[in-house]
């Protein structure tokens, strides 16, 4: 529960703090409506609706394939996402590369994501952080040679939390239909909370 607070928290914190650095861009809030669910609005209380892109090239995928999940951003993207009309993306951050060993904090990632904020805020796109995981991580792979029980695959690891904070109490690393539904994925969701 503690990880999942942490995580919405670090989401707001993200759309927060997007436009906080740039004089041009009003800063967003989240205005609660018991009625109609709430909207986003601007400093002067005025309705702002989010329209933009999922970037995920800051993301560390699981390698064990030859097609590259992402394609690298490029410093005239900003001007093209604000071309085409967008004023938000959505920029995914991995845990795996944020902390790579307990309490070793990647200062040059975190430096490169704070680079791509600022380089989206002065092209007037908010930016969205959003710690993201598919599956739990990487290293939830399947393990060279492991054998899955009948109906399953083997599982390919995704992104998202690092080796060191995955517990999955030695359940296989196989899935079946969709990659949630893995015994070492429940596992590291159950057990990794309860350390954490």
């Amino acid at each position: 529960m503690a990880l999942a607070a942490a995580l919405v928290l670090c989401c707001l914190a993200g759309l927060a703090y997007s436009g906080a650095a740039h004089a041009s861009m009003p800063r967003l809030t989240a205005v609660p409506d018991p009625v109609n669910g709430g909207h986003i609005a601007d400093s002067q209380g005025r309705e702002v609706i989010l329209r933009g892109v999922n970037v995920n090239s800051l993301g560390e995928y699981w390698q064990g394939t030859k097609n590259k999940p992402v394609l690298p951003l490029d410093r005239r993207d900003p001007g093209r996402i604000a071309r085409i009309g967008w004023n938000t993306v959505r920029l995914i951050v991995s845990w795996s590369k944020v902390e790579p060993a307990p309490g070793d904090y990647d200062e040059k990632y975190l430096k490169r994501v704070s680079t791509w904020i600022d380089r989206f805020e002065k092209q007037g796109i908010y930016t969205i952080v959003d710690l993201h995981q598919d599956a739990w991580g990487a290293t939830l792979a399947a393990r060279p040679g492991e054998s899955c029980p009948s109906g399953y695959e083997p599982a390919f690891g995704w992104d998202g939390a690092p080796g060191w904070a995955t517990l999955d109490n030695g359940e296989p690393h196989c899935f079946i239909s969709a990659r949630e539904i893995n015994p070492a994925v429940q596992a590291a969701w159950g057990l990794s909370l309860i350390h954490i």
